[in-house]
């Protein structure tokens, strides 16, 4: 079951679209992923662990602060575990206040390290932008509820329609059978009459809440989310995992001598094999979209050498000092040939190096790829240009004209 966990953590689409197109943020984002599984193993291990965690807490804040629900999603899985093996009531209330505890201490210490670390480097927190922390504070509970409401269907929508080279069909069925099988589990487990009312009562509404902690990123940041937001929802995949484990532990315990080992394995053999299709699913997926960025990469730095080519056949640019714009997205480079549903991942909507029109894209195109001495236009000229109706006028590239010369700046008219 070690690899399948394993699996679960880095076989799925948010890590998939991280290493494909975002790798510069790959080592920083699994550091706070870290930081988030490190908080809930001291705050499980020991009773005054969650003080240690907290410091951890910081650690996903301070990186990518929707791994957040990392630790929220965990927490809930781990309360719901300790009510299904028998503990009490009233300790596993104490066990949910001390991750709230947490996580607010955690959030806390946040806040200090980053007035500390503005004061320091003089460098002030981004603010009031999509995705901002301020903009998830000023929410009022008019959106938010709603937005709770609608983050159930995204979760949802999410498992069922996962991208898979499977067919679409296949990967629902199989999230249903794993979803109808973790319902049955969960019903067999809470029989136990051991288990107090209470207790089960507790499980359920925890059960319940899943889903809400696991995408409370959708419900925070009142904008668009993507892919590279949702690792924790990923993580729900635990769930049939830990619940055949003690399903099957539970029938062996009881069942022992009435029936085989083999039968009481069933439970956990079922769910692998579930998960091993989809995991297995998401390897072809995950192999097939590098291959597939390197190829339009390549081509993408072939087509921009001939631009640079054709940058220093016009008369007064000079590389390194003339500043440059580029215009648009070149429809010189295509999805490749049965690659296009791959474009519905963030990162690969479209093909080539730039997927985003900004004068940092190219800057690094131009410093990492192309290697290529380039002086790119400052902020305000580029984004001025872009709506300049003289640029939009100039005809597209690779037509004769396409680059020229506005007001001093060379601009490049792609598309």
């Amino acid at each position: 079951m070690a690899f399948l966990i394993a699996g679960i953590f880095t076989v799925n689409i948010s890590v998939i679209a991280t290493t494909a197109t975002y790798l510069h943020d790959l080592d920083c984002d699994m550091f706070g992923i870290l930081g988030a599984v490190a908080a809930v193993f001291f705050w499980r291990k020991w009773a005054y662990g969650w003080l240690i965690g907290a410091c951890f807490v910081v650690v996903p804040l301070s990186t990518y602060q929707s791994n957040i629900s990392v630790v929220i999603t965990l927490a809930i899985m781990a309360c719901c575990v300790a009510l299904m093996e028998g503990e009490k009531f009233s300790a596993v209330i104490v066990l949910g206040l001390k991750a709230v505890c947490m996580i607010l201490a955690g959030g806390a210490l946040y806040f200090v390290s980053q007035q500390i670390v503005e004061t320091v480097t003089g460098v002030p927190l981004s603010t009031n932008e999509s995705n901002s922390l301020s903009i998830a504070l000023s929410l009022s509970p008019e959106v938010l509820l709603p937005r709770m409401m609608d983050a159930y269907e995204d979760t949802m929508a999410r498992l069922i329609n996962v991208f898979s080279p499977y067919s679409v069909e296949f990967v629902k069925k199989v999230t249903k059978l794993l979803m109808y099988f973790s319902m049955g589990a969960v019903l067999l487990l809470l029989c136990n009459r051991r288990i107090s009312l209470g207790s089960k009562l507790l499980c359920v509404a925890l059960i319940l809440l899943l889903p809400l902690g696991a995408n409370i990123t959708y419900v925070l940041v009142n904008a668009e989310v993507h892919d590279l937001m949702m690792f924790s929802v990923w993580l729900l995949y635990l769930t049939p995992l830990l619940l055949a484990d003690r399903l099957s532990s539970a029938l062996k315990s009881r069942l022992a001598e009435q029936m085989p080992g083999l039968v009481c394995r069933l439970p956990k053999l079922f769910a692998v094999i579930l998960l091993f299709s989809l995991l297995y699913g998401n390897i072809q997926t995950a192999n097939t979209l590098y291959l597939k960025k390197d190829l339009e990469q390549k081509a993408y730095s072939l087509l921009m050498t001939r631009i640079v080519y054709d940058m220093e056949q016009i008369e007064g640019y000079v590389a390194g000092n003339t500043p440059v714009v580029f215009v648009g997205y070149s429809d010189q480079i295509h999805h490749v040939r049965g690659t296009e549903r791959y474009a519905q991942i963030i990162g690969a909507w479209r093909p080539g190096s730039v997927i985003m029109n900004g004068p940092d894209c190219y800057r690094a195109l131009f410093d990492y790829i192309l290697v290529h001495p380039i002086c790119i236009a400052d902020n305000p000229s580029w984004f001025s240009m872009l709506n300049d109706p003289r640029a939009a006028d100039l005809p597209i590239y690779p037509e004769e004209g396409a680059i020229a010369f506005i007001d001093d700046i060379l601009v490049v008219h792609l598309g």
